[in-house]
């Protein structure tokens, strides 16, 4: 039995936005909708006391891959149609973990 860990990091900027509760507010509706939407594991990372700026991690783990990539590239569209932030930096990992025998990571 296969098993893939993917995990996205999604860093963007929100030039609206004047204050951490601001940033909070945003960054707890997209937990809440990609976690609900798209059964995944959320991490805002980064922060850096910064008002404007954010970086999240989402993970999730499937027997298919086509279905992790599918599922980072609707959560990549969600947050780009968002006015509130303008993406900057977008990147996936795909990872393959092999068997309990030989316990390697594979890319």
């Amino acid at each position: 039995m296969q098993t893939f860990v993917g995990i996205k990091r999604i860093s963007f900027l929100m030039p609206e936005n004047g204050s951490l509760k601001d940033r909070r507010q945003i960054i707890s509706k997209y937990r809440d909708t990609l976690t609900a939407k798209f059964n995944v594991s959320f991490s805002e990372i980064e922060t850096d006391d910064k008002s404007q700026r954010s970086t999240i991690a989402v993970s999730m783990v499937s027997n298919n891959e086509q279905l992790i990539r599918t599922a980072f590239h609707q959560i990549s569209n969600l947050i780009e149609r968002t006015a509130a932030v303008r993406v900057v930096n977008d990147v996936n990992d795909v990872f393959r973990y092999e068997d309990e025998t030989n316990n390697a990571w594979l890319s």
